[in-house]
């Protein structure tokens, strides 16, 4: 979210940019939301392709920020009613390969998200209607050699029935535009 410009390549963010856009006023203890006025903020500039933010610099700020704000990172969701979050454990998820403790340690939370975007990939790329075989190629040429850069300890089940108690997890898309 920091606005990258040509005097600060890698960005700045500061209060009053942050707070358009979540369309907030006032100051600290008198902040004031405007629903429905949340807005990217008027000159701001997102990073430039050339200087991406690559894979390990995102899960280097998730565990940062988890480290920080405890619970950030979880596993889970709401079970149909406002207020019924409910977590998945990632050790019955993955066989025991992964448990909530390891996965903020070494590489782990990387190599948990690419193992099973690759293994969950299948049940996502249903709604393609015949383009599975060519998105979980194409998953599989990118990220497995990734798992491979941050020696990943293998992960043969991915428990996907877990989240089946999530009223979305069901929903399938007619692979159509409406």
């Amino acid at each position: 979210m920091s606005n990258h410009s040509a005097e600060v390549p890698g960005g700045t963010l500061n209060r009053d940019v942050l707070k358009q856009f979540f369309s907030v006023t006032g100051e600290p203890g008198n902040f004031v939301h405007t629903r429905g006025h949340e807005r990217i903020p008027l000159n701001w500039y997102r990073q430039p392709s050339a200087n991406a933010h690559t894979l390990p610099e995102v899960f280097t700020d998730l565990i940062t920020t988890n480290a920080g704000y405890p619970g950030t990172i979880r596993l889970g969701g709401n079970t149909g009613t406002v207020n019924s979050y409910t977590g998945v454990n990632s050790g019955d998820l993955t066989g025991g390969v992964f448990n909530g403790a390891s996965l903020l340690e070494g590489n782990n939370l990387a190599c948990f998200f690419l193992q099973a975007s690759i293994i969950g990939m299948p049940d996502a790329a249903i709604p393609a209607l015949g383009a599975v075989g060519s998105v979980l190629g194409w998953a599989t040429q990118q990220l497995g050699p990734l798992s491979s850069k941050f020696s990943c300890p293998p992960l043969a089940n991915f428990n996907n029935a877990l989240f089946n108690q999530f009223p979305g997890a069901a929903y399938t898309g007619s692979g159509t535009a409406k």
